[in-house]
């Protein structure tokens, strides 16, 4: 049987008020002895606080809830960001609840509103990335649920790194060590607002700087995309410092440029989109560093400001990512 109120006043010789107000935290107006007293009879018992009951009285639970896909491959798989979801959740004193629900949950008239209810939380970070499903949005607008989109890019309610701006960074980086011919590599076939905001950037950027782009974009096997490099690079007028969307494309990049005989960073210049410092003895470059640490602290604490005014739509935050030198750029021979 679950230990009550009732046995500890009884055990420590106090009201069950005074017992109530102490595990609530609110012991300051008793003497240290009468609080010490009562949390050591708790302790003792195993009691354990009713968090249903507590919610109830408090009309929140303290608790948030990190919505996942049902689909992994629609979520950002990057540990620095769950970590930082957990420590800022820990930080303001949250519960922090798991959920995967089926689309058809997530788009269904009746099932929305009792979502918070069903996962006892008091608002949602939602982790899906793309190919959300039809109408989730507009149903939680309707609904005023509160929630925080991360790693996605929308009107309102989200936390994403700035991409575009990222891409155009890398850009000009390389626009002030002396480079004029700079290619961005980009082989997926995702549909991440990243793919689209990368490439705008750089082509903003290069055109700003009175450059002709030289885009290598598409959606073909490993040997294929790496053949297709060998090519660029091998040209006569081949590029001398290449951007690319993420680390795998690096990879191939590296590959390529053994296979076309140039040497990084000697002959060719390379900057990676990438979350973390790439640390493969095999692989170094310099990055765009993207924020997923930041992301998920600014989610949470956008999501605490959605709690406490959940009509009032918050403006989308969109947050830096510089570049990082990790030794792959240096000055056009």
């Amino acid at each position: 049987m679950p230990v009550t109120v009732t046995q500890i006043a009884k055990d420590s010789g106090v009201s069950q008020a005074t017992v109530s107000q102490i595990l609530n935290g609110k012991g300051a107006a008793f003497r240290p002895e009468t609080r010490d007293r009562v949390l050591a009879t708790a302790t003792r018992l195993g009691y354990r606080p009713n968090t249903y009951a507590r919610a109830m009285r408090r009309g929140s639970f303290g608790a948030i809830a990190l919505l996942l896909p049902t689909n992994q491959g629609r979520a950002a798989p990057f540990m620095s960001l769950w970590w930082s979801i957990i420590a800022e959740a820990h930080r303001h004193d949250l519960r922090l609840t798991l959920a995967t629900m089926p689309d058809e949950e997530l788009t269904s008239e009746g099932h929305v509103p009792k979502i918070l209810s069903e996962l006892s939380a008091d608002g949602m970070l939602i982790a899906y990335t793309h190919d959300m499903p039809e109408r989730m949005s507009t149903l939680i607008d309707r609904f005023h649920i509160p929630s925080v989109w991360m790693n996605n890019r929308l009107s309102h309610d989200c936390v994403y790194p700035d991409d575009e701006n990222g891409a155009r960074g890398a850009v000009q980086y390389l626009v002030g060590m002396g480079h004029r011919r700079i290619a961005f590599f980009q082989n997926s076939g995702e549909t991440h607002y990243s793919l689209v905001a990368r490439a705008k950037g750089y082509t903003a950027a290069m055109s700003a700087a009175g450059l002709p782009p030289r885009p290598l974009i598409g959606d073909w096997s490993g040997d294929e995309a790496r053949e297709r490099m060998v090519r660029m690079l091998t040209a006569k007028d081949r590029p001398t410092a290449v951007i690319t969307h993420g680390p795998s494309e690096g990879m191939i990049v590296t590959v390529a440029a053994a296979k076309a005989g140039l040497r990084i960073p000697e002959d060719l210049s390379l900057i990676v989109h990438a979350p973390n410092p790439i640390q493969d003895p095999t692989f170094r470059a310099t990055r765009v560093a993207i924020p997923f640490e930041r992301v998920g602290e600014e989610a949470v604490r956008m999501l605490i400001a959605k709690i406490a005014a959940p009509k009032r739509k918050r403006p989308p935050l969109a947050l830096p990512m510089p570049v990082e030198d990790g030794g792959t750029c240096t000055p056009p021979k």
